[in-house]
């Protein structure tokens, strides 16, 4: 049997991930509508009609993207966030140090349980990368460690940071 690798994403993330799927239906629909239109002005000969063919292909691709959502969809499990300080959990603001060989950066990031926001003032990680598998229900305190191509990465969680203790940071 196939290893399935789910996808955790919490209920906004859920709810990205169905509109997206209901933008590309809307984008497929409209394709195949192009596709009749240009059948029905053009020759009657498929073969003959350059715009239905560029569409044609435009519908396969909008297809497969589809696909891929669907995919993506059947392995979604929705996390719930817990409010407990004791522990990482999604929204929660950390600090942590993240050392590889004899390399060590402070890092506070975001865990998400959605797409990230690049235009964040915190950067931000998913639950579903590396780094926010390897501190997603950890304890402040704590030191774990994640693999990127074959490359060990040790994280110790320095502290949960709140909108108070973030300001004095960033100051």
């Amino acid at each position: 049997m196939e290893n399935i690798t789910k996808v955790y994403l919490d209920q906004e993330g859920y709810e990205e991930l169905l509109d997206s799927i209901s933008r590309t239906v809307e984008k497929l629909n409209k394709i195949t509508m192009g596709r009749s239109s240009a059948y029905r002005e053009g020759t009657g000969n498929i073969g003959d009609e350059p715009e239905f063919e560029i569409l044609q292909i435009e519908e396969r691709r909008i297809l497969h993207e589809l696909q891929k959502q669907r995919l993506l969809l059947s392995r979604v499990e929705i996390i719930e966030k817990h409010n407990n300080n004791e522990f990482i959990d999604i929204g929660d603001i950390v600090r942590t140090e993240i050392s590889a060989d004899d390399y060590t950066q402070e890092c506070v990031v975001k865990l998400v349980g959605k797409s990230i926001d690049f235009d964040s003032d915190i950067n931000e990680v998913t639950i579903n990368s590396p780094l926010g598998g390897a501190i997603y229900k950890k304890n402040i305190g704590e030191d774990v460690s994640y693999n990127v191509q074959g490359k060990t990465f040790n994280v110790h969680i320095a502290e949960k940071l709140n909108k108070n203790n973030l300001k004095k940071l960033v100051k």
